[in-house]
């Protein structure tokens, strides 16, 4: 069981989302008040409420049912449901959640100009060379296709920044995906969410994704009861 949801967050006001601070954890909702931009408020609660949302939805679970812990690496976890793996994103005006029964890691980046030096100091050499190839319309698209790739697996492991990224090597060519690395039981796919964006998504070999679906604000929150308590 593999499912991907995601939420299209533009025209989305922070006076829509504030008043169910109370249904995220007391972590998030206090890291909420840290951010300066209204942007990164909304993406931090509408995170984990879509997370919230779809764990009631597709396992019948309670909201005070859900248990949301970190690993020491600092990966998300639910508490007292080991079967239920999950992973979330977010750029621009899109929330992307990953969940399943197994491993899963997910990203979702904005299509920005950017300094292509970052891929010859990050990037293995080959994935540099292959960006530096194209031809110089698609460089950028290029090199947010392989750092979604790299993200994904980072976020599937769980290890965060301890692995280092020249430590393993995408190659795509033709929307065919080959991984040089350590592990080699896995899937990589890139998602076509946005002509704007690039989404990778990492999972277990034996799986295969069951649906890709976007949900509005409105199907999201009508899972929270804002008269009553958490």
């Amino acid at each position: 069981m593999l499912n991907v949801t995601y939420i299209n967050t533009a025209g989305i006001t922070l006076a829509e989302v504030a008043p169910y601070l109370p249904f995220i954890t007391k972590e998030r909702a206090a890291n909420t008040s840290n951010f300066r931009f209204d942007k990164n408020k909304i993406d931090a609660i509408l995170s984990e409420l879509l997370l919230r949302a779809i764990l009631c939805q597709q396992f019948h679970l309670k909201n005070n049912q859900i248990n949301i812990q970190k690993t020491k690496l600092g990966k998300p976890y639910l508490e007292g449901f080991p079967n239920i793996q999950f992973n979330y994103s977010h750029s621009g005006d899109y929330i992307i959640l990953g969940i399943s029964d197994k491993k899963v890691g997910i990203d979702i980046e904005e299509i920005t100009p950017i300094d292509l030096s970052i891929a010859e100091h990050y990037f293995c050499s080959k994935e540099y060379s292959a960006i530096m190839a194209e031809r110089e319309e698609h460089q950028v698209e290029t090199f947010f296709s392989i750092w979604c790739l790299k993200e994904s697996y980072v976020k599937y492991t769980g290890k965060g920044m301890t692995i280092p990224l020249t430590s393993f090597c995408f190659t795509v060519r033709d929307e065919v995906i080959q991984f040089e690395g350590k592990d080699e039981n896995m899937r990589f796919e890139l998602l076509p969410i946005s002509e704007y964006y690039k989404t990778a998504i990492c999972y277990q070999d034996k799986e295969r994704i069951d649906s890709i679906e976007e949900r509005t604000l409105q199907e999201i929150l009508r899972y929270f009861d804002t008269s009553k308590e958490k």
